[in-house]
Order: C-alpha cells, then sequence, then structure tokens
C-alpha cells in the first residue's frame, strides 16, 4: 500500500490485509478497495451513518513520528561536514487507532417509532407484564439509552389507546380470515390463557385471593375481578354443551343405561342436595345458617348413569326448612306440576306391565309419581330390602357424582371465601368442568379413575379425600305424604325386582346378610 492511500481519513476505521483488501475495524466486515478507497466510504455511510470519530491528521501524525537522521561521523571530507544530509520522512506502517466519542442519534421515522411500539405491547399482551413497566426509571433510562429519539409511551395511553386498538386489529383481520369458516378449533389463546389459568388455581387447589396475587404479581381485586369475569363466561359458554336440558330420546338412552349398569329400569337420574359452606355473608343475618351451625348454601343435583349431572339447582338458603328445599326449587317445581319433559309410560323389560319413568332419591325425598324413594323403616321383609338393595345401587350414581365434584376440585375443601353470587357462579362452573372432563376420553380416566367410585361392597378413593370437606348431606327434603297410586307403583316395582326379568344375582344373599 502506498503512502498517498494510506493518508486518506477512512483508514482511521480500516486495518488493510493485503493489496486489495482491508477489514472494517467496527463490524469487521472484510470488504475490497484495489486502487480506491470510495467502496470503504460507502459501507461507512450506509453501515455506520451515526457514529462520529475524531478524524486524526495522518500528516501531522507521522511528522510527530519521524525520527531525525543521526549524525554521521566526521571525516575527512570537509564537503561533507558542510553539506547536512536530507533525511526522508517516512510513513508508518501502523494504521491508526480508531477514537469513538459519541452517538449521533438519528432521527426515528413514524414506521420504525409503530414498529418499536408493536414490540412494546408484546411485553404486555405475550409476556403479561404490567402497564406500570412504563414507569419505571431503569426501563426507562433502559430505553433512552437505546434510543434518545424515542418517546415511550405512557401507561394512559398504553391502557386505553394501543391495546384496543390491537385488539380491534386482531379482531378484524381473525373474522377476515375465518369469515368462511363454519367451525373453528382454538390451540391456543394469549389474550386470556393467565385468566384462565387463574380461575383454574382458584378452584383445583383452593388457594386464596391473596396466595394467587402474590404468585401472578397481580392486585388482589385484579384477581378477584378476573374470576368472577372467567366464571360467567365458562357457565356462558360451557352450560349450553355440557349441561343442555336433555330431550325425551336422552332421557330414555339414560334410562336404558341405569338398567345395564345399575340393573334399575326406566330409572331417569339420582337425586341428591348437599350442603355447601360458604363464609358469613355480609348482612345476610341468619339467612344462611342451618341447623347443623354453619352457614351454607344447597346444592341440588340428578346424575345420569356415568356420573355427569343433568340437572343442578343452586343456590337456596342453607336455614330452608327440611321440607322446604325440593318443593321450593326449580326442579321440584317442575316435576310436581307436569312441565318437566319426561318420557311416556313404558313396559318393564321382560314384561309386559306398563310403569313410567322416575328419578331415584334417598329418604329425604318425597315418593311421588317420578321420583321413586326407599321403604322407610329398619325391620324389612325380603320384597322391601331387596328394593331398598336396588334402589341404593342406582341411588350411589349421584353419591359418586359430588364425590369426584368434591375431591377433584378442592374449593370445596373449606368453607368458600366469597359473596353469595359468586359462590353461586363457583359452584356453576365446577359443575360445567366436571361434566366437560368426563366427556374428555383423554383425561377422563385421569380426572375419575375406575377404582375412584363406589363399587358394590368396595367404596371408591374419593371418600378418603374428602374428609372434613365443606359438603354436608342435605336432611328431609320433601314430605312423607305420598298418594296411594305412587305407593302401588313402587310396591310393583319392588314385586318386579323379585320376578325372573328383574332378578339380579346375589341380591337376597346381599339383605340377608345386612
Amino acid at each position: 500500500m502506498d503512502a498517498k492511500k494510506k493518508t486518506s481519513k477512512v483508514w482511521q476505521f480500516f486495518t488493510p490485509i493485503d493489496g486489495n483488501f482491508a477489514k472494517c475495524d467496527i463490524c469487521k466486515q472484510t470488504l475490497s478497495y484495489k486502487t480506491s478507497v470510495s467502496n470503504l466510504k460507502r459501507h461507512l455511510e450506509r453501515k455506520h451513518p451515526t457514529v462520529k470519530f475524531d478524524v486524526v491528521d495522518p500528516v501531522a501524525n507521522d511528522n510527530a513520528k519521524v525520527q531525525e537522521a543521526p549524525e554521521e561521523t566526521p571525516t575527512t571530507a570537509t564537503t561533507a561536514e558542510q553539506t547536512p544530509r536530507h533525511v526522508p520522512k517516512l510513513h508508518s506502517t501502523t494504521t491508526v487507532q480508531q477514537r469513538m466519542t459519541s452517538f449521533i442519534p438519528k432521527k426515528i421515522s413514524q414506521l420504525t417509532k409503530k414498529q418499536i411500539g408493536d414490540a412494546l405491547l408484546q411485553l404486555f399482551i405475550t409476556d403479561f407484564q404490567p402497564f406500570s413497566i412504563v414507569e419505571d426509571k431503569g426501563f426507562r433510562a433502559f430505553v433512552k439509552k437505546l434510543n434518545p429519539n424515542y418517546d415511550l409511551h405512557s401507561r394512559k395511553t398504553i391502557s386505553k389507546t394501543l391495546i384496543p386498538f390491537m385488539y380491534e386489529k386482531c379482531k378484524t383481520v381473525t373474522k377476515d380470515v375465518t369469515s368462511g369458516v363454519r367451525k373453528a378449533c382454538i390451540t391456543t389463546d394469549c389474550w386470556s390463557s393467565r385468566n384462565n389459568d387463574i380461575l383454574w388455581r382458584f378452584v383445583a387447589t383452593g388457594d386464596s385471593y391473596f396466595s394467587i396475587a402474590n404468585s401472578y404479581h397481580i392486585g388482589k381485586s385484579t384477581v378477584c375481578v378476573v374470576i368472577q369475569e372467567v366464571l360467567e363466561v365458562l357457565w356462558n359458554v360451557l352450560s349450553p354443551i355440557v349441561l343442555s336440558e336433555p330431550t325425551d330420546a336422552n332421557l330414555k338412552k339414560i334410562a336404558g343405561d341405569y338398567w345395564k349398569i345399575w340393573n334399575m329400569p326406566h330409572c331417569i337420574g339420582s337425586i341428591d342436595g348437599k350442603h355447601i359452606r360458604v363464609t358469613a355473608p355480609a348482612k345476610s343475618g341468619s339467612l344462611f345458617y342451618n341447623y347443623k351451625g354453619f352457614f351454607s348454601v344447597i346444592l341440588m343435583g340428578v346424575s345420569d348413569a356415568d356420573y355427569n349431572f343433568i340437572y343442578v339447582d343452586i343456590g337456596a338458603y342453607g336455614s330452608i326448612s327440611d321440607g322446604g328445599v325440593f318443593s321450593s326449587s326449580t326442579f321440584g317445581q317442575r316435576l310436581s306440576n307436569g312441565t318437566m319433559p319426561l318420557p311416556g309410560r313404558d313396559v318393564l323389560p321382560g314384561r309386559n306391565e306398563l310403569m313410567g319413568y322416575f328419578f331415584v332419591g334417598d329418604a329425604a325425598f318425597p315418593l311421588c309419581e317420578n321420583l321413586m324413594r326407599p321403604f322407610s323403616g329398619k325391620m324389612l321383609n325380603v320384597l322391601k330390602a331387596v328394593f331398598n338393595y336396588r334402589l341404593s345401587r342406582a341411588r350411589r350414581v349421584i353419591e359418586n357424582t359430588f364425590g369426584i365434584l368434591v375431591a377433584r376440585w378442592r374449593i370445596f375443601h373449606r368453607a368458600i371465601c366469597a359473596s353469595p353470587g359468586t359462590a353461586d357462579s363457583i359452584i356453576k362452573a365446577t359443575v360445567c368442568l366436571h361434566n366437560f372432563i368426563r366427556r374428555s376420553l383423554p383425561a377422563r380416566d385421569r380426572y375419575s379413575p375406575p377404582n375412584y367410585v363406589d363399587n358394590e361392597d368396595v367404596l371408591g378413593r374419593w371418600r378418603q379425600e374428602v374428609e372434613g370437606c365443606s359438603l354436608e348431606p342435605c336432611p328431609r327434603l320433601g314430605s312423607n305424604n305420598a298418594s296411594f297410586t305412587t305407593n302401588q307403583m313402587r310396591n310393583n316395582l319392588a314385586k318386579y325386582f323379585l320376578t325372573p326379568a328383574g332378578f339380579k344375582q346375589g341380591q337376597i344373599e346381599y339383605v340377608k346378610r345386612t
């Protein structure tokens, strides 16, 4: 490389490799320059336009480094002493050291501002960072160091303007994409996944609002609002799917399952009621205070033969009298006045005898045309004892259903600390989630494995997990005044169990043993 090329200011930023190539000291890129440094200048202008350097004058630098030639030893030649020797100015072979002193802020275009703003929103949309991060001094100083010309948005602008705008934009794009689609399967939902996690933890573990707030680094009031919102959405979305009112065909299928699995003909569901503990509601007096000495709301449920709820009645006051619980419930009123759609009378399996369809309950429920209860008393004959045994097998389904619900959703392991309205929403949501998981084959076996429920004389494992929980059985839920027709219907069903068509192997031995 000749001295003329080396005097160019461009060489402050490059290190020559050989006669045709040089390496940029800033980005370490190798460039070709051949006979001109124009290519090197273009690289600086294009790749490093914002870096300001002190320009070092190579010539002055070289002059400072010029070594004066040592004087020669005097000789006998007079002309040599009189004429000083000419010392040439030699350029240093080392490159000039680059010196970076500051950054020149480059003006940000509107497009770049928008791109930075969209990237900032991902902190809140994807990573769920709090809006208050833009008010932190450290974060603002960090952004200022990256580019002093960028003005960070305020917390209010992000929450009131940018997030809603991004939401509407995503919603518009989604509508356009799915406009011609009949069905869509959503596999992820970044907008509400954290809210779902909060609700799942609340109902599945029974953690307090304070514990959940600390875990997710949010306020306690925010946890309350999130839980109430998701509870409402769950009920509105899932209840029409997993808790819709069964049709005539559905009820007949349920009756077939009860006969096949539990040896109970014409049974379209087993019914029971439970007291669910709640903390004392504000200004409620003794309205929720029951005879057992705690505050509660009543959950009345009906299950099919596969431990799924088909009817629920939630929210009755714990202080309601024994006989008023069933009669005041929507289910009881519809059953008594005949407005509940039930299948018509049909023949019993293996017999030509007609009989209506009915629900089964324990001794707490009244005996009526569409509701069977066991015979009362202790010293019962074989006819009545066999009937009670067969009825208890079918009624055990609802007990297991309640047991699975309480064991899996640990919110019921203590008194629910919420307002009566929120407590009702929690119960409704867990009922929907119970049915939803029970209908999902991959999760069903993990949710309620075979040994989890009662099996003949072997009690299910759920009973070991719900000791001391917030569910208590209800006492008598209706009156004992039954008509002659309903008593005759129960007697006919009891006789059917002793006929060859309705006989179950081992029933006589069981009642004699017990």
